[in-house]
């Protein structure tokens, strides 16, 4: 069966699931799908393994996108504030969507994509119009932020 909470497989006789430690409801509420239990318990739509892969890459992507914006940044010998900031987004994306995604927290993920994936693309334009071709990465980031934010 599957945990009801976090949608790993487990035992069928186990009272409780290792690896998010929720306790089971054997019988009825015993799933034989990894993706049912979130849908049951969360009322959200059904995620299969490989879209959620697809959405671990494009945090990782739009994680990567900002870093070489970083970069880039201060390769040109741009402020080091500019360089500053671009760090500290990338480590947010990374620490809020992506570890939360990892340690079974969606719904933190989730939000924490819609944040990031605002803030990149605002700054991203910004950065665009204002002649700075690392805006259209910024812009991209915020894109992968976004397919994030729908598939999960």
């Amino acid at each position: 069966m599957f945990c009801l909470k976090c949608g790993k497989k487990i035992a069928d006789d186990a009272k409780f699931c290792p690896e998010c430690g929720a306790a089971t409801e054997l019988g009825e509420k015993a799933s034989t799908s990894a993706q049912e239990p979130r849908a049951q318990a969360e009322g959200a739509r059904k995620t299969t393994p490989v879209a959620l892969e697809n959405v671990e890459y494009a945090i990782l992507g739009a994680t990567t996108a900002i870093g070489v914006i970083a970069v880039v940044t201060m390769v040109t010998g741009a402020s080091p504030l500019i360089v500053l900031i671009d760090t500290g987004l990338s480590f947010l994306i990374y620490r809020l969507v992506y570890r939360n995604l990892k340690e079974g927290k969606p719904e933190i993920a989730k939000r924490g994509s819609l944040i990031m994936g605002v803030i990149c693309g605002a700054g991203g334009l910004l950065t665009a119009l204002a002649g700075d071709n690392t805006g259209l990465l910024g812009m991209s980031a915020s894109a992968a932020l976004f397919y994030a934010f729908a598939k999960l």
